[in-house]
């Protein structure tokens, strides 16, 4: 018998992380980019006959309307989902079940969220052919499985059919719609790639998952966890997305008294158009890259690798706040400038918005980051919900009286206040994870630096508007010379300050673009 040797080359199956990262923060781009070049147009030609944003905030208002049905349709199906099939992810057979027996419980949910919404509807006389078209996205709930390819760390499947119907949509905005009584196509177009996207994710079903039989007696269990994640849901929402339905509920009148635009709408197109604002500022600085580290963690916990989770934690830190600081120093050094560029005339207010709500990027992004690398790979759910609940109930306590008397100020600054709460809870009671102390080491060169392109950005504002006139093209000069400035300025201190958060992200970079192929080599007998 011979015995030959023969080296066999193995490929490692695990997902590649830090591509992960750049391929969902490429694709996070794509989504706030279409809305950017959106945007301004929308907002000129949205805006009604007397100069104000109502549209926009008849948009804003209806959306929060129906976001509180579609988190009922979702059920926490998908945060559940995620941490699940990351969970079993090396095994076909079982992830395969767990997909079918989630999503069914998905679709349960979903079909009664729909008829109770269908119902609200047909009673809400003043916005109701809206209502009727936001149907579509609760409908579209249903077929949302970005949770299954996320809980495998497969994005190329989502990133590839949402990017084609958003790129689509931005056509059909530009061809379409062309005056503001074509509010209503915008809503068709909005919900209508919402729902396409996420019937096309099914495509790619069978390269991913095999049949399975579906064990009913798994639904119970499978709904009863999903609960678990559904309450910190809602609680979220309060604090993120009912500000938006008060602005719309609790102020009345309208704009002048012979008039039928409310004070309301306008109101909530101020604050709608600074939250898209803060929402592309915190997709770019923190949300897409926790989005591919949940799925990461959660497999690593699985395993019991607790000191790469404190690697992951101590990088995944260092980067977000990088972001997350430079750019509230940013936002609030520049809306002035920003906005009457990119929004037009009828939004002076949304520049205070923007000041203010600021603030809440790097607050945020303390609990968000906590929540994905903490307490829901960790299985503190329950204690994270707590934490959640708190927050909303002093949203909910401070949004009444404060919108009242301030308006879509007053909302701003009690989202503040219950996202500061719930930072500080996240941090205190992360059992030494991640605490004060440690943050602080995180973040004082980070704010430091902020400062000091803080003031660089205000004194070549004062250079512009002192020795130039001011004209569309000299704002546009200045504006692209205030954001290169400061960007370049505030990550040169922070390199001179030799923070983490540099080395972090030149390694970062290096292994992205390296086209080494790790490959283990073993010897075998035949």
């Amino acid at each position: 018998m011979v015995i030959e040797n023969k080296e066999v080359e193995i490929v490692s199956n695990q997902p590649s992380l830090k591509r992960n990262v750049v391929l969902n923060y490429i694709y996070q781009i794509l989504i706030i980019i279409i809305p950017f070049i959106t945007t301004p147009y929308l907002s000129r030609v949205l805006l009604d006959v007397e100069g104000t944003g109502s549209n926009i905030g008849i948009f804003s208002y209806t959306n929060s309307l129906v976001n509180f049905f579609i988190i009922f349709a979702a059920l926490g199906t998908s945060a559940y989902g995620i941490r699940e099939i990351s969970k079993k992810r090396d095994n076909k057979k079982e992830y395969s079940k767990l997909f079918f027996e989630i999503e069914l419980v998905s679709v349960i949910t979903s079909f009664i969220s729909l008829l109770l919404w269908v119902v609200l509807s047909s009673l809400y006389t003043e916005y109701r052919l809206y209502l009727f078209i936001l149907s579509l996205n609760i409908f579209a709930t249903c077929f949302d499985i970005s949770w299954l390819y996320i809980g495998l760390e497969k994005f190329k499947y989502t990133i590839s059919i949402n990017s084609i119907f958003r790129i689509i949509s931005l056509i059909l905005i530009f061809v379409l719609i062309k005056s503001p009584s074509h509010l209503w196509i915008y809503f068709v177009i909005s919900s209508g790639s919402m729902l396409f996207g996420n019937l096309s994710m099914w495509l790619f079903l069978p390269k991913v998952i095999q049949r399975e039989k579906l064990d009913l007696i798994n639904i119970k269990y499978h709904f009863k966890n999903s609960l678990k994640y559904f309450i910190p849901t809602i609680a979220t929402t309060i604090y993120t997305v009912l500000d938006k339905t008060l602005i719309g509920l609790l102020i009345p009148g309208t704009i002048t008294p012979d008039s039928s635009i409310k004070i309301a709408d306008v109101e909530s197109g101020f604050y709608e158009q600074a939250y898209k604002i803060l929402s592309i500022v915190k997709t770019l600085s923190f949300m897409s890259i926790n989005g591919v580290m949940y799925s990461r963690v959660c497999n690593l916990y699985e395993k019991n690798e607790i000191e790469k989770i404190n690697t992951y934690r101590d990088k995944t830190f260092h980067l977000t706040l990088n972001l997350s600081i430079g750019a509230m120093f940013g936002l609030i050094a520049t809306a002035s400038l920003f906005v009457p560029l990119y929004f037009g005339e009828g939004y002076d207010k949304t520049i205070t918005l923007i000041m203010i709500m600021s603030v809440l990027i790097p607050i945020i992004c303390i609990s968000f980051t906590l929540g994905n690398i903490y307490y829901s790979p960790f299985g503190k759910r329950k204690q994270s919900s707590t934490y959640l609940i708190i927050g909303a109930i002093i949203n909910l306590a401070l949004n009444i009286p404060l919108i009242i008397l301030l308006k879509s100020i007053g909302a701003a600054i009690a989202s503040i206040v219950a996202e500061l709460v719930i930072s500080t809870l996240y941090v205190l009671k992360s059992n030494k994870f991640f605490s004060l102390k440690e943050l602080f080491l995180v973040s004082w060169k980070k704010i430091l630096s902020g400062g000091i392109m803080f003031a660089l950005v205000y004194l070549i504002r004062f250079l512009f508007e002192t020795y130039l006139d001011s004209s569309l093209i000299i704002s546009i000069i200045e504006i692209v010379t205030i954001v290169i400035a400061g960007v370049l300025s505030y990550e040169l201190v922070l390199l001179l300050l030799k923070d983490k958060s540099i080395s972090i992200t030149k390694e970062l970079i290096s292994k992205v673009f390296s086209r080494n192929k790790k490959t283990t080599s073993v010897t075998t007998n035949e």
